[in-house]
């Protein structure tokens, strides 16, 4: 159910003078007619404002939407009645995609539709309720004087959340192998001294083999073909006794680490399949 509060407010001249009428002055806008969209997490709080400049009244509507599949399609239908030259939100983390994404569909072009950074716009929104931020919103988009963010088109917006997932992912398993590596130096190994790159392929093999509880002169014999020290030396530095609760342990960090390294794999396949459409078509040699 859509909640709609008309509002009607005198202005002492259009708004179209560029200069002071009758002693008040006036501010030019870019657009007739705008909404301001407030996004919050369960409610899209909405202002529709358009300037008769004939009888030189601003006029705003208020209206409110949920944030459902229904809802939002209330919501476009009431965009398109309206038919404003202007839609401005602001980019409340995520959760403007879902009503920019249906006012998208609608039809609406980037030209129409308009995002502003949350942090500019609370900078000069001074005290805030609901309606009267969707109706600076709307001010704001007729005025035209703001700085809007850049929006992707759909298939990239997908592609870079993509992407930060993959960035995520990769800063959590750098902090699990941290965390691996201080379980070891608690138990008296010290990896860093035995290897000179410990995110190594060979000590990475070599380590998750003493964990599992393989003979480590023969794990280093088997991957450490090119390091500096010999087997003997890395027996000498890593070979100390795990008892049951820290080998456990290790074994769930390990599980963690090759957990974090499928689903990395598994995300990246996923952009390159998602990028596949875009990239530029190769000509063939005989052409």
């Amino acid at each position: 159910m859509t909640n709609s509060k008309p509002l009607v407010r005198k202005h002492c001249a259009p708004h179209t003078a560029a200069a002071s009428t009758h002693g008040c002055p006036v501010v030019k806008a870019a657009f007739d007619s705008a909404i301001g969209i407030g996004v919050h997490h369960s409610i899209l709080v909405c202002a529709y404002q358009a300037c008769d400049t004939q009888a030189g009244e601003i006029r705003t509507e208020v209206s409110e939407f949920g944030t459902t599949v229904s809802a939002l399609k209330e919501l476009v239908e009431w965009v398109k009645q309206r038919r404003p030259q202007r839609i401005l939100m602001e980019s409340t983390g995520v959760l403007w995609l879902s009503p920019y994404e249906a006012l998208e569909r609608a039809g609406f072009t980037s030209a129409e539709l308009a995002l502003i950074n949350a942090r500019d716009f609370k900078a000069v929104a001074g005290r805030k309720t609901d309606t009267q931020d969707a109706i600076r919103l709307a001010e704001y988009a007729r005025l035209g004087n703001i700085r809007t963010s850049f929006v992707p088109v759909r298939e990239f917006r997908e592609q870079r959340q993509i992407a930060r997932q993959i960035t995520k992912h990769t800063n959590e398993l750098q902090r699990c192998k941290s965390r691996l590596i201080k379980t070891l130096n608690f138990v008296g190994c010290r990896p860093t001294a035995a290897f000179s790159n410990v995110n190594g392929k060979a000590a990475q093999k070599i380590l998750m083999e003493y964990i599992r509880g393989a003979n480590i002169r023969e794990a280093a014999e088997k991957h450490g073909a090119r390091l500096r020290h010999t087997p003997q030396e890395i027996e000498d530095i890593l070979c100390f006794e795990l008892y049951e609760n820290m080998q456990d342990l290790l074994r769930i960090q390990l599980e963690e680490i090759d957990r974090l390294k499928e689903t990395i794999e598994s995300l990246w396949v996923l952009l390159r399949h998602a990028q596949q459409r875009h990239e530029p078509n190769r000509c063939s040699k005989g052409s």
